[in-house]
C-alpha cells in the first residue's frame, strides 16, 4: 500500500483538496507549491507516490519528473 505522498501543485485550493481527501483516506500526505521545495522534501523524506502539476512558478513538472526518475524509484501522478 503506498502510504507517503507529495503533492506538488502551485494552486492552493487544489492542493489542500487533494491533501485533505487523501488524509482522510489514512495516507501520510506531504505538499508545496515550488520544485525547490519538492526537491528538499525528496531528499529529506521517504517518499512513495508523487502527484505533479506541470506548470509550476519555478519550473514544468516534466523537468522535475525527470529530476526524480533519475534518482528515485517511485510513481509520480502527472496532474
Amino acid at each position: 500500500m503506498i502510504a507517503n505522498i507529495l503533492i506538488i501543485e502551485d494552486d492552493k485550493n487544489l492542493r489542500e483538496a487533494l491533501c485533505d481527501n487523501l488524509e482522510l483516506e489514512g495516507y501520510a500526505v506531504k505538499s508545496c507549491a515550488t520544485i525547490n521545495s519538492a526537491k528538499d522534501i525528496l531528499n529529506n523524506h521517504s517518499i512513495d507516490l508523487i502527484i505533479l502539476d506541470i506548470m509550476l512558478p519555478d519550473g514544468e513538472g516534466f523537468a522535475l519528473c525527470q529530476w526524480v526518475r533519475e534518482r528515485f524509484d517511485l510513481f509520480v501522478l502527472m496532474l
